[in-house]
């Protein structure tokens, strides 16, 4: 095996970790299409077509303590900012409290 098929492979096993596929399916021979990864952290933009909101409206509402906040990966200024997919469909189940404990509403 030569090395360009060994970084094949890490990448690979890389993938199957950050879309979530299961490595049971993986080892079954399984075959994933492109159409059924589906990403566990997703952008400003991917998140606020998730919501139908803004992106504007996303970040106003996630400063603000109305819906999830997103995490930031790497440090300083240029560090990337996603949001949990799982975080953000959770709070559309519980039909979207706050998330800052502040209640509101009726």
């Amino acid at each position: 095996m030569n090395n360009s098929s060994k970084a094949v492979n890490h990448n690979s096993a890389s993938a199957t970790a950050s879309y979530g596929i299961q490595a049971d399916d993986v080892a079954a021979g399984g075959r994933t299409t492109p159409s059924e990864i589906v990403p566990e952290l997703v952008d400003s933009r991917e998140a606020a077509q998730l919501l139908g909101i803004g992106k504007r409206t996303l970040w106003r509402w996630s400063r603000s303590g109305i819906c999830p906040s997103p995490i930031k990966i790497g440090r300083g200024p240029r560090a990337a900012v996603r949001f949990r997919r799982a975080d953000l469909m959770e709070w559309i189940a519980e039909r979207c409290p706050r998330t800052d404990g502040k209640g509101g509403g009726k």
